[in-house]
């Protein structure tokens, strides 16, 4: 079963200064094997970094597109060793679950560290 994960706000435009400790932080986690998931919003940012020395394979489960049923299959990405990747939602036909919301990310290693920002 896959594990949920929880969008992170994330905080811009002029802050109040001094800005506090740990307000900017966040904390990716270790890559659920079976899939992390979370219920999707438009301008959500899935980041993923690959902590290993080897490539890791990324899959982010789609669904047919309601337009047009032209989505044929997951959208999969080698991600390199020690580098990062950010992927932004910005439409959730045939990327989320048409009736629960929720878009599921897999990497089959857990030095994927996952974080979604919102």
């Amino acid at each position: 079963m896959a594990t949920a994960l929880t969008p992170v706000s994330v905080l811009g435009g002029y802050r109040t200064l001094p800005v506090t400790a740990l307000s900017l932080d966040v904390l990716p986690v270790a890559a659920d094997v079976t899939g992390n998931t979370w219920v999707a919003a438009l301008g959500d940012v899935l980041h993923i970094r690959n902590s290993g020395a080897t490539p890791r394979v990324i899959t982010i489960t789609s669904f047919a597109n309601s337009r047009t049923l032209e989505r044929v299959g997951d959208l999969v990405y080698t991600l390199g060793a020690g580098l990062s990747m950010a992927y932004a939602v910005d439409a959730l036909d045939g990327l989320v679950h048409p009736d629960t919301g929720i878009m599921t990310v897999t990497c089959a290693h857990a030095e994927c560290l996952v974080l979604v920002t919102r």
